[in-house]
């Protein structure tokens, strides 16, 4: 969050959901509230339903399951980056 809050705009921000101090869903929805309107996929490890609509709700975009195979990773994080391609279908 503080590089958004001192003017830097990341290309695409990826996020572990169970951090310490601040967690991926209190992250998530600062940077929305800071005007980042950029990508935000989320790392977790707890794949029900109704945390990937909590994960939509605080702002990301896209989620992966851990553990993370480099391949997904790399296709979704392509697919967030391309232009006006955002909260479609993802390989999982």
């Amino acid at each position: 969050c503080s590089q958004v809050e001192s003017g830097l705009r990341p290309d695409l921000v990826v996020l572990d959901m169970q951090m310490p101090v601040m967690d991926g869903f209190e992250t998530a929805t600062r940077l929305r509230a800071m005007g980042y309107e950029g990508p935000v996929l989320a790392l977790t490890a707890n794949v029900l339903p109704e945390t990937r609509e909590r994960f939509m709700a605080a702002g990301c975009d896209d989620f992966l399951a851990k553990p993370v195979r480099v391949q997904q990773l790399l296709a979704v994080c392509e697919r967030l980056l391309s232009p006006g391609s955002r909260s479609d279908e993802s390989p999982r």
